[in-house]
């Protein structure tokens, strides 16, 4: 009997030691199994993660260089800092990764990332899905009520970016790597995040915020709402009113998913009110909102007369395109509305191209 017992102690120790040497070999060479069930590409170490990125193991050692910063920016060297303006008239900073680092960013989104799945409830920066889907969603309901993260991207530090190429199946040091070349330096900050402005950030923010999409849906259907996402935008809608527990618990999610809601932007508008999801209004159909309209009518209408470089009065550099792109946005929303506004700005073209 004590022989059994021994036996039997002697076979769960080897199973152990067995699990500890599984593990260390993923941590260090990778877990083959689970990139190729994935799809992805296997690497498992520093020159084949070179070669994958068709670059040198010296340049790839230049573009990972955490140490570094530009000393007038305080960001990391291989980035330059835009500005540019928001609706609200406040300033968003951008992170634009200089020719080489954009390359190779390149080749992770469409070699990894793009070969993954997001969550349902996810509509920003998806295939086949826009902010028209997203609105969709939140048609005709008794009450939306719109959250926003706050600081969304730089939220996203490189420890978590790492974990997720971990948890797809690569070695400690390619993930690690990855990371590196997917995160910048904030200003004047030995803190590094997803950059705003980077092609790889909008996917990699898709899978960290996977669970927090997982977990703000399951309450969404417990309460009796529908839940989506865009980007930064937490949006919920629903014929009930239950908004004091769907708040209270939203905010449980959000810290403990490691984000932060931002208090300012919390919305709650009832059917009373006009609806705004993702910039479309949703009352009872989807709708460009009245004062977009408006606007955009009286910068035709004034076309006709003074042409449209005349009503350019944001400075854009191509005016022309900017109002084409906008028109085919509100086509994309509303045909019917959008039809009179494409004839208008039709015949403006057609008045410039004659004279």
């Amino acid at each position: 009997m004590q022989t059994i017992l021994w036996l039997l102690i002697l076979l769960a120790f080897l199973k152990v030691v067995s699990n500890i040497k599984q593990r260390i070999r993923i941590f260090l060479n990778g877990d083959f199994n689970r990139l190729h069930k994935l799809g992805l590409p296997q690497i498992e170490d520093f020159s084949q993660l070179a070669n994958f990125l068709k670059i040198s193991e010296t340049e790839l050692n230049w573009l990972i260089d955490k140490s570094s910063a530009n000393p007038q920016t305080g960001i990391s060297r291989h980035y330059v800092l835009k500005e540019i303006s928001k609706k609200n008239g406040k300033k968003r900073l951008l992170h634009i990764p200089k020719a080489k680092l954009k390359e190779v960013q390149w080749i992770i989104l469409d070699k990894i990332l793009n070969l993954l799945s997001y969550h349902p409830a996810a509509h920003a920066f998806c295939f086949r899905k826009s902010i028209v889907t997203n609105a969709e969603n939140h048609l005709g309901k008794a009450i939306v009520i719109r959250a926003d993260l706050k600081d969304f991207f730089h939220t996203i530090r490189t420890h978590r970016v790492r974990a997720i190429f971990r948890r797809l199946g690569y070695s400690y040091k390619v993930a690690y790597s990855l990371a590196l070349l997917c995160t910048s330096r904030l200003p004047n900050s030995q803190k590094r995040a997803l950059p705003q402005g980077a092609p790889t950030s909008p996917a990699i923010s898709n899978l960290i915020a996977f669970s927090l999409d997982r977990r703000l849906t399951g309450l969404a259907l417990k309460l009796g709402f529908t839940y989506t996402r865009y980007a930064d935008d937490l949006i919920f809608s629903g014929n009930r009113k239950i908004v004091k527990a769907l708040l209270k618990n939203l905010k449980k999610i959000v810290s403990s998913e490691r984000f932060i809601l931002n208090k300012e932007k919390l919305l709650i508008a009832r059917a009373e009110r006009r609806q705004k999801v993702t910039g479309i209004t949703v009352n009872q159909k989807l709708s460009i909102p009245r004062n977009e309209r408006k606007k955009m009518r009286a910068i035709l209408h004034n076309s006709l007369k003074t042409g449209l470089e005349k009503q350019n009065l944001i400075q854009h550099p191509n005016f022309k395109e900017h109002l084409r792109g906008k028109l085919s946005f509100f086509k994309m929303v509303n045909p019917d509305q959008a039809r009179p506004l494409i004839e208008s700005f039709n015949k403006t073209v057609k008045k410039e191209l004659a004279s």
